[in-house]
């Protein structure tokens, strides 16, 4: 489930006459990894793997730290139904 932190007011291009679609980007930060892009892992506690670490990368958003929401708005006439 995405949740709406902020209003987004949107309007008609007034330049773009044949109805293109608009393509909207919001960048946020990766929810699991918090931005860092990769997980570290501690490999061993003692002896010679300690201090050494595993890093993997996030799977969400594969090691980036963001997530990219594509919005894709078309304006098209106002056409009134008819039954």
């Amino acid at each position: 489930m995405s949740d709406l932190i902020s209003l987004i007011q949107i309007t008609p291009d007034p330049l773009n006459w044949d109805n293109a679609p608009e393509v909207i980007q919001v960048v946020k930060k990766c929810p699991a990894c918090k931005g860092v892009g990769n997980f570290k892992t501690a490999k061993g506690y003692h002896g010679s793997a300690a201090g050494e670490f595993i890093i993997n990368d996030c799977q969400r958003c594969k090691g980036a730290g963001e997530l990219k929401a594509d919005i894709i708005i078309r304006w098209t006439p106002n056409e009134p139904i008819t039954e």
